[in-house]
């Protein structure tokens, strides 16, 4: 028998099973009672540890550790109010099937409601926006209870990982003595090296099969579209590989990554068939959806008004269905949804309805090289410039508010390979920085962020953590000063109060705040500044390149381009 601190042996016991079962990552936040999950991690060889101040930093970071790895992230906080820090990246997490396994330490459950110090209700605090909970009890040593803990840890890595790929929620209340050297408990060695090294059988994810109804309806449909959400980069592949193959046109939500292929299944007008004349002639026979609902309001439009047959299909059974016009959603893989339908498929009457998408794009590409300029306080010539001067296989991360929507109306097909990243599970402007820098510490490509200033602002303290950890980041900063997705909503008309409530003008000088956080700095102002930028070099910090534009103008010039789209079509 081996003399132990009881808090620090179930700890380790977690942290080494969690390395049996694979996880490489862990995002710590200081505080005294998580003390003996933050030592047993920092005793890790196999994960790594990243440490933040901020829980709210810390969390999003660890989403875009596992946006990149596919792998749960875990983040792990002290008690009380540390917990509600991680609340938003949770939600995005939860939104967008991203799995994270939360670990928060807490106080003895008699002492909840006794008004001890920084003594929360933990239970099941994230109850709306995690697939599973345990709240695992104070730590009980005794071999039946130990393997049960095990058991459970696995359980919770099973749903985070596969089952689900979302959040799970483990909370770990601790009593004192809280320091690995104060000795209260003895524990059987042997018995410990035996079950963390067990293996414990997981379940598997049950799917769908196809009914007759639906492979009946495939195989009399004569113009068949399908609709593209965000997606993981394995399915946008299969999905254009198969459409290729069959001449069924895709259109395709801006932040997909399908939008940048250059394919001839690709068409990237999603957004201008709205437009009643193109409605009429491009409405198929049925439309067959995959992803996230579009960000798009004009492609949902689209979407809805047409009186086509419509599928839905999903992995996880998930409805993505703003126009609540889809039937139920069909629980299936894509690759296995492909594989069943590809012998009921009319090719050859799909081919006429797939050559009219293709005289479009081409017909939009001339329109549009004579439309755009280099002038650089526009947004929409901005986001063209930028997507043509990255770099092949490139991350980019794409912020929120106007910059998806400029991205989903004016990008193309392009011949680079870029890995497409955002967060648009809750569509909110907090932790974009953060999320983007932990997609980039886990990649050995160049990455991106397109944001803008309202969103730089309020994750501007991570920027510390990028010096700190010689993240390599280049910021593209489109500062409109202020919310310019309001110059674009009907609240825009009502003048009065308009700019103090809702544009919410910050006003902000950013360079020398960047050059406090140890980042370089470049206002780009023509397109000789924008030409001398080198985006193929990777350094060990972070870049800001900022773009000072006017929102009026920009709305202006997106209506021009409008308009223009809808005199040619």
């Amino acid at each position: 028998m081996m003399k132990i601190n009881s808090n620090y042996a179930w700890a380790k016991i977690f942290v080494q099973r969690l390395e049996f079962l694979g996880i490489k990552d862990v995002c710590i936040s200081p505080g005294s009672r998580n003390t003996p999950l933050t030592i047993a991690f920092s005793e890790s060889k196999k994960i790594a540890s990243y440490v933040f101040v901020d829980e709210r930093s810390s969390a999003f970071f660890a989403l875009g550790i596992a946006k990149k790895t596919k792998i749960p992230t875990v983040i792990v906080t002290t008690s009380g109010t540390a917990t509600a820090e991680l609340y938003p990246a949770i939600i995005e997490a939860f939104q967008t099937r991203t799995p994270l396994l939360i670990c928060t330490a807490d106080r003895p459950k008699f002492l909840r409601f006794s008004g001890a110090n920084q003594t929360i209700n933990q239970e099941n605090i994230y109850k709306n926006h995690i697939s599973h909970f345990v709240d695992f009890g104070l730590p009980n040593l005794s071999k039946e209870n130990l393997k049960q803990f095990v058991v459970e840890i696995d359980k919770a890595f099973s749903i985070s990982s596969f089952i689900e790929q979302r959040p799970v929620h483990l909370n770990f209340p601790f009593e004192k003595p809280l320091e690995p050297e104060e000795l209260n408990a003895e524990i059987d060695e042997k018995f410990f090296e035996k079950l963390i090294n067990k293996k414990f059988i997981s379940s598997n994810v049950k799917r769908e099969n196809l009914s007759l109804k639906t492979l009946n309806l495939i195989e009399k449909s004569n113009k068949i579209l399908f609709s593209v959400g965000i997606l993981n980069e394995d399915d946008e592949r299969t999905i254009l590989s198969f459409a290729e193959k069959k001449s069924i046109p895709i259109i395709s939500d801006g932040l997909s990554g399908i939008r940048f292929i250059n394919s001839k299944a690709n068409f990237t007008f999603g957004s201008i068939l709205s437009n009643k004349l193109l409605t009429e002639n491009f409405s198929p026979d049925l439309i067959i959806h995959f992803g996230k609902t579009p960000t798009s309001a004009k492609m949902e439009k689209f979407l809805q008004q047409s009186k086509a047959q419509k599928l839905l299909i999903d992995a996880f059974g998930d409805k993505h269905d703003g126009t609540l016009t889809f039937q139920n959603p069909i629980k299936i893989g894509i690759p296995d949804f492909l594989e069943k339908i590809s012998s009921k498929l009319n090719t050859n009457s799909n081919k006429e309805y797939f050559s009219k998408f293709q005289k479009i794009e081409t017909r939009l590409v001339e329109i549009e090289k004579k439309m755009f300029t280099s002038d650089f306080s526009i947004e929409p010539n901005i986001i063209k410039q930028i997507i043509s001067k990255l770099p092949d296989k490139s991350n980019l991360f794409v912020g929120n508010s106007t910059i998806p929507r400029d991205i989903d109306f004016f990008t193309r097909r392009n011949p680079k390979n870029f890995a497409i990243f955002s967060n648009r599970g809750a569509s909110g402007i907090d932790g974009i920085i953060s999320t983007s820098a932990g997609i980039s510490s886990k990649s050995k490509r160049p990455t991106f962020l397109l944001i803008g200033d309202l969103s730089f602002f309020y994750d501007l303290t991570f920027l510390h953590y990028l010096k700190l950890m010689k993240i390599s980041l280049k910021i593209i900063l489109i500062n409109n000063n202020g919310g310019g997705i309001f110059n674009l909503l009907p609240i825009a008309n009502h003048k009065k109060g308009f700019v103090k409530y809702f544009k919410t003008p910050i006003s902000l000088d950013f360079q020398p705040i960047i050059k406090s956080f140890g980042g370089k700095y470049h206002k780009i102002q023509t397109q000789t500044d924008f030409d001398q930028i080198n985006f193929n070099e990777k350094g060990n910090s972070f870049e800001v390149f900022e773009f000072q534009t006017n929102s009026e103008l920009s709305k202006e010039i997106r209506i021009q381009l409008f308009k223009e789209y809808e005199n040619e079509f």
